[in-house]
């Protein structure tokens, strides 16, 4: 039951992922990073920061989302399943589910998007709190996912971070 907890875990944070590139579109141009200033020391501790401050709110989010999909009756097991395989580009009307499914479904993602787009507030705010405007935080972030010395410096200061912590 553990690793299926962890496995339903694991959709719920993908349905995060794909919700939040496509609601903020993160995502920069590989064209755009060199355009970028470079990272301060000072921003690599400032994500650090947000890092650690965000972690709760997902896991609360995580948890809410959860007992979403166990409030609407259908197992948690099966939602999963059948995310995964509209993750994977089918559409809802294509996979094989009972109507009664299918409405269910789309009646949770409805609930999650919402969860979700309260969640997004409230990181953005942290965001925010934290020094950054939203526009200087993407660029950080793409830095973050594709420049390899960014990455070091953030791991050494998450690591540092967690050590005092």
């Amino acid at each position: 039951m553990m690793n299926f907890k962890k496995s339903a875990l694991l959709i719920i944070a993908m349905f995060l992922s794909f919700a939040t590139l496509q609601a903020q579109d993160m995502s920069l141009d590989q064209k755009q990073a060199p355009d970028i200033d470079p990272v301060t020391d000072a921003e690599i501790k400032s994500l650090v920061k947000i890092n650690l401050e965000i972690q709760p709110i997902q896991q609360a989010l995580q948890g809410k989302m959860i007992e979403e999909v166990e409030d609407s009756g259908m197992e948690l097991e099966r939602f999963s399943e059948l995310m995964g395989l509209v993750q994977q580009g089918q559409e809802i009307e294509e996979v094989e589910a009972s109507d009664e499914e299918k409405e269910t479904i789309s009646k949770v993602v409805d609930k999650l998007t919402v969860l979700e787009n309260e969640s997004d507030m409230e990181i953005e705010k942290l965001i925010e709190e934290n020094g950054f405007e939203l526009e200087r935080f993407q660029e950080v972030f793409a830095a973050l996912q594709s420049d390899p010395e960014v990455q070091e410096r953030f791991m050494a200061a998450m690591s540092e971070a967690t050590e005092q912590g």
